[in-house]
């Protein structure tokens, strides 16, 4: 134990015990006739420095933001506005990042940030851009914009992992996929379905990185639809990250639903009939495949990369 941790446990039994000593001297007969509680020994005083704010830590957060990148990723990864005025596309992403993390449950809850001036002052900004232009923003999204965005921020995040202790990226990735029914109050959003339980909403499939509870990629679809739908597709995509950021080793792991018991494994076979899109990556063999069943797959090991530079393509072994 370090000198430091040894002189604040000190502190803190010396400082039990003298509470522990004056909880026995007040338990005696009260003389004076008056009640104990309602004595108030406090002066308050009102100092000079009168903003705050109750998110002190969004700076911290601007920081971390500004160390990786990301905006950066963003920018370049994202074209949906002709003209920027002032906003680039990070900025209308951040904002309803900022509004998720400050409390926020809906667009119309940005308007609290944009009338805190500390929480401003903070983001060393004038203004934030305002509920309706924020739902705007998010109406010029298709799906290969949220794509787009969402690698982005993978790139991102690879500039987090790098830098992390010496064995980080020596352990194996662990990458689960899951899928949730998410409901919804709401009549007429785009996509929403009914599902086996009569649920109005979405079927969110969450495909994370297991060692750090990063979600990777997140797909939505209607709720009528089967929760391993494009599981494969993503796959691919976070195995690529994953060998990009660095890690030896990759383990795909799943868990698998009563209701689709049958077709998991047929929708998992593709993995091992397909040669997986990403650079120096072997196809799974099939007899390792059988050994394995579904949500168990072997450890992916690497291979000496090709003479040539072509990039491997999705192909079929026979």
């Amino acid at each position: 134990m370090s000198t430091n941790r040894r002189t604040r446990a000190a502190r803190l039994r010396a400082e039990e015990a003298a509470l522990g000593r004056r909880l026995e001297r007040a338990v005696r007969p009260n003389m004076t006739g008056r009640p104990v509680l309602g004595r108030a020994n406090i002066a308050y005083e009102l100092s000079e420095r009168t903003r705050g704010t109750a998110h002190g830590g969004i700076g911290l957060i601007a920081k971390v933001i500004d160390a990786t990148g990301l905006a950066g990723e963003i920018d370049s990864s994202l074209e949906l506005l002709k003209l920027h005025k002032p906003y680039h596309e990070s900025d209308h992403v951040l904002n309803i990042a900022y509004n998720a993390l400050c409390g926020g449950q809906r667009l119309q809850d940005i308007e609290a940030r944009r009338w805190d001036r500390v929480f401003l002052d903070g983001l060393g900004t004038e203004s934030l851009p305002d509920p309706t232009t924020a739902g705007d923003f998010c109406r010029r999204f298709d799906p290969d914009a949220v794509l787009a965005l969402q690698e982005a921020i993978n790139r991102a995040r690879v500039k987090v992992w790098r830098p992390q202790p010496e064995g980080f990226l020596e352990q194996p990735a662990v990458i689960d996929a899951d899928a949730s029914i998410v409901p919804t109050d709401a009549q007429t959003k785009q996509g929403m379905d009914i599902s086996y339980n009569g649920i109005w909403g979405y079927s969110a499939l969450v495909v994370s990185l297991a060692n750090t509870q990063e979600p990777l990629y997140l797909g939505l679809l209607g709720a009528n639809r089967p929760s391993h739908e494009g599981v494969i597709d993503y796959y691919d995509r976070a195995i690529a990250l994953c060998r990009h950021a660095g890690f030896k080793s990759i383990r795909l792991r799943e868990e698998p639903l009563p209701e689709l018991k049958p077709a998991r494994p047929q929708s998992l076979a593709h993995l091992g009939e397909a040669r997986l899109a990403s650079p120096g990556l072997p196809a799974p063999d099939r007899r390792l495949r059988a050994a394995h069943p579904a949500g168990q797959l072997p450890l992916c090991q690497p291979r000496a990369p090709a003479r040539n530079k072509r990039t491997s393509q999705a192909t079929t072994t026979p």
